[in-house]
């Protein structure tokens, strides 16, 4: 192959090493030669699915530490976000609640009033809504 999008990229780096085609295996070796420091990013995203997987809280604070000494400035800013909103990621990992129905019916509604490109009213939004139901 060519090459791959970044996006695919990503994809391919997340995946396992079993499950991917020996040319996307030999693409990722190229990669990996060319850039060092992808192989490490990858090591890191990998540990983070896990910790988020497994919700280990000391596991994530070992994390953002390994993370600022990568050197790898995008995940380090990534790392900094979670830092600042440690509280509500503890949370996330901690608790079982989960919002998702919440936000799923959110995103319903903001689907069915963006198709009345901004002239529906609250009216014609909750008819549309109870109609979608």
């Amino acid at each position: 192959a060519a090459g791959y999008s970044p996006r695919i990229t990503c994809w391919l780096l997340l995946k396992e090493a079993a499950t991917l085609a020996p040319a996307e295996q030999a693409y990722l070796a190229r990669l990996y030669q060319v850039c060092p420091q992808i192989a490490l990013a990858q090591v890191l995203a990998r540990e983070f699915q896990t910790i988020i997987r497994e919700s280990d809280v000391p596991g994530l604070y070992s994390w953002l530490r390994g993370v600022r000494q990568s050197g790898i400035s995008e995940l380090i800013s990534v790392a900094n976000g979670i830092w600042r909103d440690r509280q509500a990621v503890e949370a996330a990992l901690t608790h079982a609640e989960s919002q998702g129905q919440t936000e799923g019916f959110v995103n319903k509604l903001k689907c069915i009033k963006r198709t009345g490109y901004g002239r529906s009213g609250i009216d014609l939004l909750r008819r549309r809504l109870l109609l979608a139901s």
